[in-house]
């Protein structure tokens, strides 16, 4: 699956996002996401009780980065858990 063109109709609440990660990395990644041009790749697969989402990031710096996610969602569509991890500075301090 590679990143959407369009992303009027998200298939979660992001909002249900805030309270499991840090401030800051919410802020980045909202500015990452709203910048079609940063997410260069999407994986999404079915996993145990819920998804897996492997992808390709580019930001400031000059070699893209690999960001893992392990979630699952309630019946409404929020957030019941996440775990991330990526190759990117802020994982690797």
């Amino acid at each position: 699956m590679n990143s959407p063109s369009h992303r009027s109709h998200l298939w979660f609440k992001p909002q249900s996002l805030v309270s499991r990660v840090k401030y800051d990395t919410w802020c980045r990644g909202m500015l990452l996401y709203r910048n079609t041009k940063s997410i260069l790749k999407i994986d999404l697969f079915a996993f145990e009780n819920g998804w897996v989402a492997l992808g390709k990031v580019k930001d400031t710096r000059l070699e893209p980065y690999d960001v893992s996610i392990e979630f699952s969602l309630s019946p409404n569509f929020e957030v019941n858990s996440w775990v991330s991890e990526c190759t990117c500075f802020a994982g690797n301090r």
